[in-house]
């Protein structure tokens, strides 16, 4: 069930708990082990996308300087994320092909 705000309070208030929420879980989906796994680096990316879409809808009452500033540490935290997951993919294709060529190789085309 996706997060929703409170009756007992403020729309800022709670966009402010369900951005504090995914960061946390995004922290936990890479940190459960000295490795991350590829779903634990899938789902910290996707809560941190979760939290700069949340962080967009409070931007007013942020102002902007601070908006900038929080969306900046967001956006940045998750770059790593991402050369990860990129890296990963271009080890699996080339590890692919790596294969695919050795196979060919045995059976002679």
């Amino acid at each position: 069930m996706p997060p929703r705000i409170e009756g007992r309070e403020s729309g800022a208030e709670g966009i402010r708990r369900i951005l504090r929420k995914e960061i946390e879980k995004a922290l936990d989906a890479v940190d459960s082990a000295r490795s991350p796994t590829d779903e634990g680096i899938h789902d910290a990316r996707k809560r941190l996308k979760r939290a700069r879409a949340a962080l967009r809808l409070i931007q007013e009452a942020l102002g902007d300087r601070e908006y900038r500033r929080e969306n900046r540490i967001l956006r940045n935290a998750a770059r790593p994320l991402s050369e990860i997951r990129d890296t990963k993919i271009l080890i699996d294709i080339f590890d692919d092909m790596n294969g695919n060529t050795r196979e060919k190789d045995r059976r002679g085309i």
